[in-house]
């Protein structure tokens, strides 16, 4: 990843942060996911709802065939 900013007196800054949040060295933690989802999603389904689909979404991997198509068809979104 390389950052590029150009300042108001027009002079440019380059940055190449070194292992960003999300990197196989720096791994999102629950609490990370959980506030970039929100971030996401809040403003279009609220509060209420984008909990209740984070929760299902972080438990996805440990529901059965039958529990996720349960799960997918009762979100109503």
């Amino acid at each position: 990843m390389k950052i590029k900013a150009t300042g108001n007196d027009g002079r440019i800054t380059e940055l190449w942060p070194r292992d960003p949040l999300g990197h196989p060295n720096k791994p999102m933690g629950h609490e990370d996911v959980r506030n970039k989802f929100s971030r996401t999603v809040e403003p279009v389904y609220g509060k209420d709802k984008t909990k209740e689909v984070f929760e299902r979404w972080w438990k996805v991997s440990e529901m059965s065939e039958s529990e996720l198509i349960q799960a997918i068809t009762a979100l109503d979104v």
